[in-house]
């Protein structure tokens, strides 16, 4: 008997097979939740306990940087209200908002055991079925400056880290959320480059990491996009003191962009507190 149709028939049983394949994987291996080591449905999924464990940033937070607020229920505030150091002037070293910086940033989450620990999966293990997870937690945060970019342009690694990872985590991270997102937003990889091999900044106090990445970053020079009056979203997995993100902000003002906004799944809250060493390692690279 002749198939009417033997490429889809062919097809069908790839799927089959796949399907099978993965049931016997999932068998013998069963997928578990990377915060809590539960069993999942399939890997990459949060087990309900571990969506409890995150820590997640909501309002009262401030309107430029979206830092969160520590006051009490009766304390008012409005949604226009600004943390002390986007409220300092310009050119303060510790404003992460400014001119020659961000216009606003957003965070899913505060830097703590269990965002850690995602992050360092991804980063560290290979988990790249993690990369999707933080995306689609990222695209909330995210909804408003995402609704308004050009472009999505990951936090980028030295080429010779890059070469040791294999993987650059900000840029899957980015990959994946422009393939959330609507489609005239452009993800750009190579556009922004990581020019100088910086030293790791574990241990570097906030003055020592913005001098560590100073000139660091760089527009690639074989690039042909003008990102004059341009809308760009920075994204990266976590955010420190802000100085790398920072110095990304200020190559793509310096090359014309109108407005740089940042987004980031974790967020350390109070530099120098025990989040710098979760699980005995550096936030950044």
């Amino acid at each position: 008997m002749e198939l009417e149709n033997p490429s889809k028939y062919k097809a069908q049983l790839k799927t089959q097979f796949k399907r099978a394949q993965q049931s016997l994987l999932n068998f013998v291996m069963p997928p578990l939740c990377p915060i809590t080591d539960l069993k999942v449905q399939k890997k990459g999924e949060l087990h309900p306990q571990g969506w409890q464990a995150l820590d997640f940033i909501s309002e009262p937070f401030c309107a430029a940087c979206g830092l969160p607020f520590e006051l009490s229920a009766t304390t008012p505030i409005s949604k226009e209200s600004l943390c002390g150091a986007c409220a300092a002037p310009d050119d303060a070293p510790f404003a992460l908002t400014g001119p020659l910086s961000f216009n606003s940033l957003r965070a899913v989450t505060r830097y703590d055991e269990p965002s850690a620990k995602l992050v360092l999966a991804l980063k560290n293990s290979d988990r790249m079925d993690i990369a999707p997870v933080l995306a689609d937690l990222m695209t909330g945060p995210g909804k408003q400056m995402l609704a308004q970019c050009d472009f999505l342009i990951p936090v980028p690694l030295h080429r010779g880290r890059l070469w040791s990872r294999r993987f650059n985590q900000s840029a899957e991270i980015a990959r994946h959320i422009c393939g959330k997102i609507a489609s005239r937003q452009k993800f750009l990889p190579g556009l922004l480059q990581r020019i100088k091999p910086t030293p790791q900044q574990k241990g570097l106090s906030a003055d020592q990491r913005r001098r560590n990445v100073q000139g660091a970053f760089a527009i690639a020079p074989k690039s042909r996009i003008n990102l004059k009056g341009k809308n760009i979203v920075l994204v990266d997995d976590v955010l420190t003191t802000g100085a790398t993100m920072k110095a990304c902000a200020r190559v793509l003002r310096k090359s014309g962009a109108a407005q740089v906004h940042g987004l980031v799944f974790a967020r350390v809250i109070g530099y120098g507190s025990k989040s710098l060493t979760l699980l005995g390692e550096p936030l950044r690279p």
